[in-house]
C-alpha cells in the first residue's frame, strides 16, 4: 500500500523469503497495468492509496479480525527481535580504522540528530 510491489522487494534475499507461500496479497496501485504484474494477487484495486486505505479502514471498523487474536504475541516477537538487533549493534566494536574510531568517539557525546561531523555505518543501521 503506497509503495511499489517490485521484484527487488519481493524476491527471496539473503536466504529469506519474505512472502509466506500462502499469503493473499491485496495490491493497490494507481496504475492498473501494475496490478498483479510481479506477484500473484488475491485482490487488485486501481486507485489512490490514501483513499483506498481510508475506505478499507472504514469498512473494517468494529469488526473482529482473525489477526486480532495474535496481535499481542506478534508485538512481543517484534519487540524481542528489535532488542536482539540493538544488542547485536552494541556488540560491534571491532572497528579499528581511523574513520570508525573517530566516529565512535564523537558519537559517545551525541544524541540523535545533534549534527555531528561523522556518521558511522552503525548509526545508519540503527
Amino acid at each position: 500500500l503506497g509503495t511499489r510491489l517490485g521484484p527487488f522487494g519481493t524476491l527471496p534475499q539473503h536466504g529469506m523469503d519474505y512472502w509466506p507461500k500462502d499469503a493473499k496479497i491485496i495490491q493497490i496501485d494507481a496504475d492498473h497495468k501494475m496490478l498483479g504484474l510481479v506477484k500473484k494477487i488475491a485482490v487488485g484495486i486501481c486507485g489512490d492509496a490514501k483513499e483506498a486505505a481510508e475506505a478499507i479502514t472504514e469498512r473494517l471498523a468494529g469488526r473482529e479480525l482473525v489477526c486480532d487474536a495474535s496481535k499481542g504475541e506478534r508485538a512481543e516477537q517484534i519487540a524481542s527481535e528489535k532488542a536482539a538487533w540493538e544488542r547485536e549493534l552494541d556488540e560491534w566494536t571491532h572497528e579499528k580504522d581511523p574513520f570508525s574510531l573517530d566516529a565512535i568517539d564523537e558519537a559517545k557525546d551525541e544524541t540523535p540528530f545533534s549534527g555531528g561531523e561523522y556518521l558511522h555505518p552503525r548509526q545508519v543501521l540503527r
